[in-house]
């Protein structure tokens, strides 16, 4: 059955950060902000705040996340 209600598309970013040790960061989700997958792991990311380049969603997200700021331009994959 399709429903005519209006969908809302979100766009989102995610990064792969790597230590030189060759160690991946992972976070830990927040059960109380996100009840309905659990405190999982996952790689930093969240969604993207339109108008914005890319590279600044994913330094605004890599801070918000881990308050780590990035040093290097990410490889995009």
């Amino acid at each position: 059955m399709i429903q005519n209600d209006k969908i809302e598309l979100q766009v989102g970013v995610k990064l792969l950060l790597e230590n030189a040790e060759g160690k991946f960061l992972l976070v830990r989700r927040n059960i109380r902000k996100y009840p309905e997958v659990g405190a999982r792991w996952d790689i930093v990311g969240g969604r993207i705040e339109a108008g914005t380049p890319l590279l600044e969603n994913l330094k605004r997200e890599v801070r918000e996340e881990t308050r780590l700021s990035l040093l290097e331009e990410p490889r995009l994959i």
